[in-house]
């Protein structure tokens, strides 16, 4: 069973990767009136919902993968699920956020897998897990961040061919003198 300390450790991470990604997602440029949007599902949610049905039941009839496992059987379909859901964005993904949270996912899932063959994790592996959760949500957010300020209105990777938004810089002018 899990401590009451490690337990918090993955709420207080969870929220804080959250509220990273969801401060860049309702960021609106000068001008703007709502938020720029991601590429959507490329397969559509009926396809995904098949998927990680399909899986989950791959994940709870594998448990333990021939080894005596030592968690629920549950976490190890629920980490199944998570991580056929993760495939499409990682996959097809054409911007920042999509594909950042497909990388989320997969973290989450294996996560989940671990829990199911190894147990619970002790508190020092909750910290850990929860403080990569939290720097991977930043890595993401720059990035989007970024994407965003490049000046193609979206999240979208860069395109080779585009040319690039030139900015002034943000701390003080070059000196041109």
């Amino acid at each position: 069973m899990a401590t009451p300390l490690g337990l918090a450790a993955r709420l207080v991470g969870a929220i804080l990767a959250t509220y990273l990604l969801w401060v860049v997602a309702r960021d609106r440029g000068i001008g703007e009136s709502i938020a720029s949007p991601t590429g959507g599902s490329r397969i559509g949610w009926p396809a995904e919902v098949l998927m990680a049905a399909g899986a989950a039941v791959v994940g709870y009839a594998a448990h333990g993968l021939g080894a005596p496992a030592e968690g629920p059987a549950l976490a190890s379909a629920a980490g199944f699920a998570i991580a056929a859901l993760a495939v499409a964005p990682v996959a097809t993904g054409h911007d920042v956020i999509r594909v950042g949270t497909g990388l989320l996912l997969l973290i989450d899932a294996a996560l989940l897998v671990r829990g199911a063959l190894g147990g619970t994790p002790g508190d020092v592996e909750q910290l850990v897990t929860a403080a990569m959760l939290i720097v991977l949500s930043g890595a993401v957010a720059a990035l989007a961040a970024n994407a965003r300020a490049d000046g193609s209105g979206g999240y979208a990777f860069s395109d080779p061919g585009r040319v690039r938004v030139r900015r002034e810089p943000d701390a003080h002018p070059l000196d041109q003198t």
